[in-house]
């Protein structure tokens, strides 16, 4: 009934078909979940795992085979037969968990990446991920191109064998090709075109891909032109874009370090799970996030990024009067 040993409270689903499960507890093994009519028989299937991160990204490593075994009123699915890119990124998303790299939080079924360079490989992982899939995709439609090809050339063959005096009569200007040869030939440049687009539609979301990694972040929604106002009130159910200047495991340091930066808005510490993260600024527009970022960098002569935030009072260490 597979391995339960080495499993982590990492907040994460599996989705097979269009249906996301909360995932309780995972690891290399397997996966406990939340019981479901589509997984409840004991039979090979496959599902996508995703591991979302950072208030909107997501990384998902797909088509994993699974097979589920009801446990304890959850269901234990064991991961079976894992590739060598599904077991390595399995196995990086545990370690930088273990390192507190990446900070999961259960209750809000979210993981925050507590470092630039971490979130970077995460997006670097989701597109090695992606391309090895697309092309997987691409040389499965070429295989199948090939077939027609080959199909089509062994009919053109055998047209060709048959007596001269019907080849000239079905291809007369005053008798055009009809019936079988000209649905053949329609085809034929129904499936050159339709390769055409799909390599066409991979292509642009490549591009897509590659721009957004290039800034370190994805961009899923439109970006607006103004930053969100001091006197704004902020709400729990939007994301927004901070500053993230620095993280340690005592709060001292940055309440120090924040006092230098007072006078630009929604300066606070939060602590998340064990450690603590200096923080400034709830803004709606990503090029304002970068100004900001920009100013303090030489102010503090220190690296910092932009990065996506949700505003949660509760865990402000400072101020904690504006925290109430």
């Amino acid at each position: 009934m597979g391995e339960r040993k080495n499993l982590f409270n990492i907040p994460a689903y599996l989705q097979v078909g269009d249906v996301r499960l909360k995932v309780v507890k995972w690891g290399i093994s397997g996966a406990v979940v939340e019981p479901s009519p589509l997984l409840e028989l004991s039979e090979l299937k496959k599902a996508d795992f995703i591991f979302p991160y950072d208030a909107y990204n997501e990384l998902v490593i797909p088509n994993l085979k699974i097979e589920c075994f009801p446990e304890n009123g959850k269901l234990f699915c064991a991961f079976k037969k894992l590739s060598k890119d599904q077991e390595e990124a399995l196995k990086y998303l545990i370690r930088e968990h273990l390192w507190g790299r990446i900070v999961s939080i259960p209750g809000e079924l979210m993981n925050y990446t507590q470092e630039e360079k971490i979130r970077r490989e995460l997006l670097s992982l989701q597109w090695n991920l992606f391309l090895k899939q697309t092309l997987k995709k691409v040389l499965q439609a070429a295989v199948l191109v090939v077939g027609i090809g080959t199909a089509l050339l062994g009919a053109k063959t055998l047209v060709e064998e048959k007596p001269t005096e019907l080849i000239v009569s079905s291809y007369s200007e005053e008798s055009p090709p009809e019936g079988n040869s000209l649905k053949k030939n329609n085809s034929r440049g129904v499936q050159k075109a339709a390769t055409t687009e799909e390599k066409q539609a991979t292509f642009e979301v490549a591009s897509k891909i590659v721009q957004s990694q290039g800034t370190g972040e994805t961009k899923p929604f439109p970006l607006q032109v103004s930053s969100t106002p001091k006197e704004e009130k902020l709400s729990r159910g939007e994301n927004y874009y901070c500053v993230q200047v620095a993280t340690a495991t005592s709060a001292e340091s940055l309440v120090d370090l924040a006092e230098k930066l007072k006078d630009l808005p929604y300066v606070r510490v939060e602590k998340i799970g064990r450690y603590y993260t200096l923080r400034v600024g709830f803004d709606r527009a990503y090029q304002e996030d970068e100004k900001l970022a920009q100013e303090i960098s030489k102010r503090l002569h220190k690296r910092v990024f932009p990065r996506v935030c949700a505003y949660r009072p509760e865990r402000w260490v400072y101020p904690q009067a504006e925290a109430r």
